[in-house]
């Protein structure tokens, strides 16, 4: 995978100043564009105004009888060619010649060298005379006033006449040619000797070169963008000091702060004032941002300190419900095998907590030599409060089986003195048995506990359904049943908590009592601790990464070797 190129980080101050900078440049550019646009546009007015000033002298300066008389012959010499306009364009020199009289007398050169002496004295280039043919969109050169003299009298050009015949006295403004000499031209001008009686619409006109406008043009905008850029340079240093005084310093002190903020509070105890004197300067948003941070770091110290007592206080109970969980384990029979010296059976039992300390307890202990006590329990809830109860629940199982070898009783007896001052209501389910060693026969009660789980040698597991009596602490007048049923050489008896049965995986899905007896079907025949981890392994593999809400308490107990003898005929499935 390619790797991500990181982005450019920028400072507050070149932010801004490069803000400043683009908004300078495109204000700056729009001003010239604008200015640039009405100087154009003035001074082609000026240069039009121009044009007509000089023609308006001109025509002052000339005589208007020979101008009218040269005028109307022209035209006369004009009409009087057959199919002038293609004789102009095949044989020139042969159209010309018709007006070689006009162009050679007197009356014609006089004129034209008056003209173009007053000419040389302004901005034109060229001062010439010329009629239109209205309808036609020709355009008939009279004579050419220049120090060149290239238009004979005769030469013809295009132009658009429309509007000159419904308005003789119409201006000549706005023509664009091309002279070889001078480039793009400005012709404009004004009418003179127009007789549209006979056919005459004639017109003193001026060129003016363009060059010359955008010569000034040109000028005024290098002119301009100097002392505009000079003022916009000005305009953006005071703005950028403004700004800088006004923001991006604020905001570094800020950013320098807040960094140092970040790196010296691991090290505090809760008690940094890198923002006491922060003001943020004269602006608004700056000066609340300020109060935020001060705020921010006052909240800070405090949660810091408050987080160290916190944090020391859990280490302390931390501590305390390690002991506790020692003092829980301690308490529950641990090493195994329980009994070495006992060759008739083998016994083993778990307590996984699902917190450091559970509401789950097992116990099994020798009454007397032929007697062995089974028990296990479930209290409700679980932490602290659980564990308390079931070593009270534990202390009074022993001490009343021990006096009182009848599970009925002994249940009786505890339920009796849990509910004498049971105020903050809680129960325990017990499922309480005891063998008969010799015999091999159970006498059984069960407080509202699971039912057991009983394979009999050679088949397969089952549950036991026996009767439930209410659970331990609930009600303190219950009275509870007792059960009987025989183990025999190769028998296993199982019991356990909800914890097995309940565990529960991501899907929301239970172990459930199908999968305990199916794992306990299949495996292999061999001391209890096997099927112990057997189904450690099931339930973990079930369960995956799913939190386990409950503990998991099993005791199991498999006869080795008890003497054989008659059945009483009694199937523990069946109810007293």
């Amino acid at each position: 995978m390619p790797k991500q190129k990181k982005p450019r980080v920028l400072s507050a101050n070149r932010i801004a100043i490069y803000m400043i900078m683009g908004q300078a440049f495109i204000l700056v550019t729009a001003v010239l564009v604008v200015a640039f646009i009405f100087f154009r546009q003035s001074a082609v007015e000026i240069y039009e105004e121009l044009d007509r000033s000089i023609t308006g002298a001109a025509l002052h300066l000339a005589d208007q009888e020979v101008m009218a008389d040269l005028a109307k012959r022209s035209v006369e010499v004009y009409e009087s060619i057959e199919d002038p306009l293609t004789l102009y364009n095949t044989d020139r020199k042969t159209y010309l010649s018709y007006f070689s009289d006009i162009q050679n007398s007197d009356e014609y050169q006089t004129l034209r060298a008056e003209i173009n002496d007053m000419r040389r004295n302004t901005a034109s280039t060229c001062i010439t005379y010329v009629v239109l043919f209205p309808g036609q969109d020709i355009g008939l050169y009279v004579f050419d006033a220049s120090d060149y003299n290239v238009l004979d009298c005769g030469e013809l050009f295009k132009v658009d006449t429309s509007g000159y015949a419904e308005n003789p006295g119409k201006e000549f403004r706005g023509f664009i040619t091309e002279s070889m000499t001078y480039g793009l031209v400005r012709t404009d001008g004004v009418p003179c000797c127009t007789n549209p009686a006979e056919g005459i619409y004639s017109y003193l006109l001026s060129d003016i070169p363009i060059s010359a406008v955008i010569r000034r043009s040109n000028s005024f905008i290098l002119q301009n963008s100097i002392v505009a850029t000079i003022l916009g340079t000005i305009i953006m240093i005071g703005v950028t000091m403004l700004l800088k005084k006004r923001f991006t310093d604020p905001l570094k002190e800020i950013s320098s702060r807040a960094l140092a903020f970040a790196e010296k509070r691991s090290d505090s105890a809760g008690n940094t004032h890198f923002f006491d004197d922060l003001d943020g300067g004269q602006i608004k948003e700056m000066r609340d941002l300020s109060d935020s941070l001060r705020t921010m770091e006052s909240e800070m110290n405090e949660y810091i300190r408050n987080l160290e007592k916190m944090t020391a206080e859990k280490t302390r109970m931390h501590a305390e419900l390690e002991l506790a969980e020692s003092i829980q384990t301690n308490m529950l029979p641990n090493i195994f095998p329980a009994f070495p010296e006992r060759d008739e059976f083998d016994i083993y039992a778990t307590m996984d907590a699902a917190k450091e300390v559970g509401g789950d307890f097992y116990d099994f202990f020798l009454i007397d030599d032929d007697h062995l006590a089974m028990v296990i329990a479930d209290v409700s809830g679980k932490g602290v409060p659980a564990a308390l109860f079931m070593m009270m629940s534990k202390i009074l199982v022993k001490n009343y089986t021990m006096t009182e070898p009848d599970p009925a009783e002994v249940l009786a007896k505890v339920n009796s003195t849990i509910c004498q001052n049971n105020t903050d209501d809680m129960f325990v389910t017990i499922w309480l048995g005891i063998l008969t060693i010799s015999t091999g026969k159970v006498i059984a009660a069960n407080a509202g506990h699971e039912y057991p789980i009983l394979q009999k040698a050679g088949k397969p597991f089952e549950l036991i359904k026996d009767k439930h009596g209410f659970v331990v602490g609930a009600y303190g007048g219950s009275k509870y049943t007792n059960y009987e049923f025989e183990l025999h050489t190769g028998d296993m008896l199982f019991v356990y908590t909800d914890g097995l049965a309940e565990a529960t995986n991501a899907d929301n899905e239970m172990f459930g009592i199908d999968r305990i007896l199916e794992v306990l079907n299949r495996t292999e025949n061999g001391d209890v601790q096997e099927y112990f981890i057997e189904m450690g392994i099931e339930v973990n593999a079930f369960m995956q990464d799913a939190p386990q809400f409950d503990d998991l308490t099993m005791l199991g107990i498999k006869i080795i070797d008890i003497p054989e003898r008659e059945s009483d005929g009694k199937n523990p499935n069946e109810e007293e």
